[in-house]
Order: structure tokens, then C-alpha cells, then sequence
């Protein structure tokens, strides 16, 4: 790196910083929302004591939640302030990891690091989701940094950051804290068979971690034994594999691009044996993290039952971007660095276009709120079908209009108007949108109280549905 670089480099990060800003931001004004994230605007209209209740008896633990209500209320309830919510946590990892990697390994690092991640195209995707991935990635990243930094400087303020990262991540999604807890694994046995004094510390503070844990503990052994926040995940096969690697490294679900983009990775991880001997090591630990993570997933979903999706190892890209930076800022072939740089960069472009094209197309069909604008002269919604998308999504929108909907949420239900279809009067709903699954048709009960008109197959993320209007006769 040439020493202008190195003299300007505050405000060469600056300006990245700024401009992929401005490039999320660019992403963040899609007026759509699908069923996850509108279970997420909804909880952060709860009440913190609430938020508790409800996560206790579903799959994920608080903290995030939290989090989104804490940014999102002050300034009132929006969905780009709900995915700006989702956004700072991209842009302090962009950020600390610069500053990080240009302490650990020069300026080139320092450089390369946030345009890889910016250039990473499932990361680009979950960075504006409002669910609670992002912020995971920014506890797993920052523990994995100060785990770097204890084992090479022995500074236990390092080691205590290490600490505050593994609870952070222990109250806001467990794949999370498995990462970390691989983190704290590996620098402890790292220290172990150098046969350091330090390795006592590191254990230490990873069983205060697990005693700060201990009120959730009671919540997390009663959900592991329950099948009910997971019978979505599909089981562990040659598929799913497949699929899980064009979800990583794919641009829009292309298998090509996943490929091509694989292949980089393959390249790049070659190049990092050309380098210093410690830092292939280092780079093979940040790999470990996401790897050893993805394989306990994998090994309890064949064992027991499916517990595992791709979505789970978005905490551990930053990880993968961070192998990616020190394998080609210390490759010995600076020729085949800088084209492999490039080629990263302009990858991570196309995504970049391929996802705004995606936000910002006019979808036909959807359900989202011009539809709910359209028929908001109905005085209820009822949803016969299983698709738990839907009741979701309506509820987002229509907070105030009954849902009628088999309620199989439980205690973990955020939602008010959620009603069970037992409760359904006719008489009291003279005009109802009706849901159902592709080609059926309203009940005999239905036909025999409403005219009905055929609305079309309507759309939610990936799903298909019917809606039909019915008017009372």
C-alpha cells in the first residue's frame, strides 16, 4: 500500500463508510415486508416486559427486540427506520473491522475488509431484513476480533469485550452463541497447548458468561426440547446442501453465480498459503468459526431433528469476509491478489444491482399494503390455509381489523387481532377478503351466505395463494 494511502487512510474509510451508507439506505425504502420481519414491527410495539413473555415461549431469546424498539420507538414506528435498525449493525462491523485489520495487518486490510463485505451478497440481502441476523453478525465478529487481540497481546480488557459479546449473543439467537462459544474454544485450547497461564483467565471468563446467562438458562432448556419453532426447517440432504450453497454465494438464487463465486473462495484460500505462516493460521481460525458452526448444525439436525438453515450461519459472514481480507492483503502474489480483489468487488456490484431491481420492482399480485389499501373497506380477513405467512403479513397492516386465523402461536402470539375462526359471524362481517390454498374453492357454509368474486393467486415472498371477496347476500 502506497504511503499516501497509508496518510489518508481516516479518510479513505470515511468515505466507504459513507458511501455504502448511503448505498444501504438506497436499499432501505422497499415499501414490502414479508412474515418474519412483520412478526419483528409488531413485537417492538410490545412492551419490554411483554417482549420477555412472548420470547420465553418461542424460539429466540430478547435481546434483539429490544434493540429494534429501543431505536425505532423515540423517532415512532417506520419500516426504514425498523431497516435502519438492521443497517448499523453492518456499518459498525464495516467500520471496526477496518480499524481492526489495519492494527493486525496493515493498510491494506484495513481497505479491502469493508469492501469484501459490501461485496458478499447473502450479507448485502440480510442486511435490510428486519430480524436480528445483522446484529448477531456484530457480537460474533466483535468477539472474534478481541479473541484475535487477547491471544496476541494478552490484554485482559480484551478478554472482557470477548465476554460482553458472548452474552450479547447468548440473548439474541443461539447459533450466535454457539459461534462464539467456538470463538472462546479455540483461542482457550490455542493457549492450552502452548501450555499458557492465560488459557485459566479464558475459562473464567467464559464460565462467568454462562452464569450472567443463567435466568434464561430455565427458557433455553425447555425450548430445546421442543420441536414447534422449527418444523419449518426442512431435513439435512444432497438438496438442501445445494441449495444452502447458492443461498451463501449466490446473486438472486443463480446457481452460475454461486459457483463462480465459490471458485473465487477456493482461489483465495490457496493464496493464503503463500503468505506469513501466522497469518494462514489466523485466516484458517476466522474460516473455522462459520465452519465448525454450519457442522454442529448439520451433525444435531441428522441426529435428532432438523434445527438447521443457512440463514443461522449469516452471523459468521463477516468471519468469511475476514479470511478473505488477510488471505489477499499478505498473498506473496500481489498480481493475483489485486485481480481476485477486483473480481470480489464487481461480484459484489452485480448483487448490489440485482437487489435494488428486486426492492424497487412494481410487484403485481402481492400481498402488501396497497392491497390491504384496496380492500379496506372489509370489516375482517379470514385465512383458510396453513400458510403462516399470510395471517402474518395481515396483521402487520391491518392492526386493528380481525384476523381470523387458527391461532397455533400460543403464548408466543405478539399479535391482538389474531381470532380464532370458531368466533367467525356472518352477520356482523357483511364484506370479507377470504384466503385459501391455489384452486380451492370458498366452503358450502361460505357459498351459502356470500356471493363471492375471485380476487386472483396472490403473492407472499415465495408463497402462493387464492383471495376471494365475499359480500353477504
Amino acid at each position: 500500500m502506497s504511503t499516501s494511502a497509508k496518510k489518508n487512510y481516516p479518510y479513505i474509510i470515511a468515505l466507504i463508510a459513507l458511501a455504502e451508507a448511503m448505498l444501504f439506505c438506497g436499499l432501505a425504502v422497499g415499501p414490502y415486508v414479508w412474515a418474519d420481519e412483520a412478526y419483528s414491527l409488531v413485537m417492538a410495539r410490545h412492551s419490554f416486559g411483554e417482549i420477555v413473555r412472548i420470547t420465553a415461549a418461542d424460539i429466540h431469546p430478547p435481546l434483539y427486540y429490544f434493540y429494534l424498539k429501543a431505536v425505532t420507538a423515540p423517532f415512532g414506528y417506520s419500516l426504514f427506520r425498523a431497516k435502519l435498525a438492521t443497517i448499523l449493525p453492518c456499518l459498525f462491523i464495516a467500520v471496526f473491522g477496518s480499524v481492526s485489520f489495519r492494527k493486525a495487518f496493515g493498510t491494506t486490510a484495513g481497505i479491502l475488509f469493508p469492501l469484501i463485505l459490501f461485496a458478499f451478497p447473502s450479507f448485502l440481502q440480510y442486511s435490510l431484513e428486519i430480524r436480528m441476523y445483522t446484529l448477531c453478525a456484530a457480537f460474533v465478529f466483535g468477539c472474534a476480533v478481541y479473541g484475535y487481540f487477547f491471544y496476541s497481546e494478552r490484554n485482559k480488557k480484551h478478554l472482557i469485550m470477548m465476554s460482553v459479546f458472548l452474552v450479547l449473543s447468548a440473548y439474541t439467537h443461539y447459533y450466535a452463541l454457539l459461534s462464539c462459544g467456538i470463538v472462546f474454544g479455540i483461542v482457550f485450547l490455542l493457549l492450552l497447548l502452548k501450555r499458557d497461564h492465560d488459557a485459566v483467565p479464558v475459562m473464567a471468563a467464559g464460565m462467568i458468561a454462562a452464569v450472567l446467562f443463567l435466568p434464561w438458562m430455565p427458557v433455553l432448556l425447555r425450548q430445546m426440547t421442543s420441536t414447534e419453532g422449527t418444523s419449518w426447517i426442512g431435513p439435512i440432504t444432497l438438496g438442501s446442501i445445494k441449495g444452502y450453497i447458492v443461498s451463501l454465494f449466490g446473486i438472486g438464487g443463480s446457481k452460475y453465480s454461486a459457483v463462480f463465486f465459490a471458485a473465487v473462495h477456493l482461489a483465495v484460500f490457496i493464496m493464503l498459503f503463500s503468505g506469513d505462516r501466522h497469518d494462514a493460521v489466523t485466516g484458517l481460525c476466522a474460516l473455522r468459526i462459520p465452519a465448525l458452526t454450519a457442522l454442529t448444525g448439520v451433525i444435531v439436525s441428522l441426529l435428532l431433528h432438523p434445527v438447521f438453515h443457512i440463514r443461522y450461519l449469516t452471523p459468521c459472514i463477516p468471519l468469511i469476509c475476514s479470511f478473505l481480507t488477510i488471505a489477499l492483503s499478505k498473498c506473496r502474489y500481489r498480481k493475483a491478489a489485486r485481480i481476485a480483489s477486483a473480481v470480489i468487488v464487481l461480484f459484489g456490484a452485480a448483487g448490489y444491482l440485482n437487489l435494488w431491481r428486486e426492492e424497487h420492482a412494481v410487484r403485481h399480485d402481492e400481498l402488501d399494503s396497497a392491497f390491504v389499501e384496496k380492500y379496506r373497506f372489509c370489516s375482517c380477513y379470514v385465512v383458510e390455509t396453513r400458510n403462516t405467512h399470510i395471517p402474518a403479513v395481515l396483521e402487520y397492516y391491518e392492526q386493528e381489523k380481525p384476523v381470523y386465523w387458527e391461532n397455533e402461536m400460543g403464548r408466543a402470539n405478539p399479535y391482538a387481532n389474531r381470532v380464532s375462526p370458531t368466533l367467525f359471524i356472518p352477520e356482523e362481517n357483511p364484506s370479507v377478503v377470504l384466503f385459501l390454498n391455489v384452486g380451492a374453492e370458498p366452503s358450502e357454509d361460505l357459498r351459502s351466505l356470500y356471493r363471492y368474486d375471485y380476487i386472483g393467486t396472490m403473492h407472499e415472498n415465495s408463497h402462493s395463494f387464492d383471495a376471494y371477496l365475499l359480500t353477504l347476500k
